[in-house]
């Protein structure tokens, strides 16, 4: 029959990598992230639901980036997750006050999001690490994304 001639994919990179699932079309498939940046396996940035955000540097000239790492089972499991790809990609380039996707990496089990690091975190964790917002502080955030 001709479903039996049809690849099985796996995600699985330990039985055939090379049939694993491709979810980027936009990803070059020979490119690795270690190549591009040296992801600094110790120093953890964040966890989330269904990802880890680390800190790696651009081996090209020392930027420093946060790399977010999700296991591709969660992606298939979670489409918002392609979503939050997908938005990131389209608004980047248009608003100064948005983290920037950089780039975006897929192995074979992994995909991986590079993308600006704010020394300070990010907007909510400092929001929730105070005890109260001012009308004053709000309308500078307000003012700063106006502009």
């Amino acid at each position: 029959s001709s479903s039996s001639s049809l690849p099985s994919l796996t995600l699985s990179a330990y039985r055939r990598p090379e049939a694993a699932v491709r979810l980027f079309n936009s990803c070059d498939a020979g490119s690795r992230i270690e190549l591009d940046y040296d992801v600094q396996q110790g120093l953890i940035l964040g966890h989330g639901a269904s990802s880890t955000v680390r800190l790696a540097m651009r081996r090209s000239d020392g930027m420093k980036v946060a790399v977010k790492c999700i296991p591709k089972h969660e992606i298939l499991h979670n489409t918002c997750l392609l979503n939050e790809c997908n938005i990131l990609r389209q608004i980047s380039p248009c608003h100064a006050s948005i983290i920037r996707l950089l780039n975006v990496y897929e192995s074979s089990e992994n995909v991986f999001f590079v993308m600006d690091w704010c020394r300070g975190g990010d907007l909510y964790a400092h929001l929730t690490n105070t005890n109260s917002t001012s009308e004053e502080q709000a309308s500078r955030y307000s003012e700063d994304d106006a502009k």
